[in-house]
């Protein structure tokens, strides 16, 4: 009994340390887990529609979105607000014209296509209708200088409404001055009524309007 009592004891510490070693190793491998579960806690994921670190998720093919093309236009005449207005590429003459207020109540709509595309750096006037009329009445004045045989008719007679100085030159009895005079006359008076109202012209009497009166019409 003594024996075996001396054997116990001589067996505790190696009992006792065996123990604690044991607990040791399995307080030491608890304490590696949960430090390996805070590592993974605190790594953001990475994978393909994750989320990053602030919390949004990433796109990798997500691009940026391209900005629209603008363009300068410079508006004026017979609008209500007149200026140069920045547009969309690709719009046309009309949306300009609202951008600017519309066009003003004796605005002539005839010169301009609405429906044009748009330029960068492009002007646009709206004239009035009597700017209109007045360009009209110009045009016709400048191409009357410049007809010869077009105001002849098929008969030889010329249109004394229409002519320019160098074809009304061509009657019998009217130089340079007298055709001068016609035109003067047609400026300030209007068209010819009849062919006999050449008489009312300064230097053009009814001797001279005998002469050529076969020669010349109205129209």
């Amino acid at each position: 009994m003594k024996q075996k009592k001396k054997i116990l004891w001589m067996l505790l510490p190696v009992l006792v340390f065996g123990g604690c070693g044991s607990q040791g190793s399995v307080l030491k491998r608890t304490q590696e887990e949960s430090s390996l579960l805070e590592t993974q806690e605190k790594e953001p994921e990475t994978a393909d529609g994750a989320e990053t670190k602030d919390g949004q998720e990433e796109n990798p093919e997500q691009t940026e979105e391209s900005l629209p093309e603008w363009i300068y236009v410079d508006v004026c005449g017979a609008v209500e607000n007149p200026g140069v207005y920045r547009i969309e590429a690709g719009s046309r003459v009309f949306q300009v014209l609202e951008q600017a207020g519309g066009c003003t109540e004796d605005a002539s709509l005839e010169t301009v296509n609405q429906a044009d595309l748009l330029s960068d750096g492009q002007k646009i006037r709206i004239y009035t209708r009597e700017e209109t009329e007045q360009m009209g009445d110009d045009l016709r004045d400048e191409s009357q200088g410049m007809e010869t045989d077009s105001q002849t008719a098929s008969d030889g007679r010329v249109d004394i409404n229409r002519a320019g100085k160098e074809e009304l030159m061509t009657l019998t009895g009217i130089g340079e001055t007298r055709a001068q005079a016609i035109l003067a006359y047609r400026e300030s008076h209007g068209k010819f009524s009849s062919v006999e109202e050449l008489m009312q012209v300064d230097g053009i009497k009814e001797k001279t309007y005998e002469k050529l009166k076969n020669q010349i019409r109205i129209n």
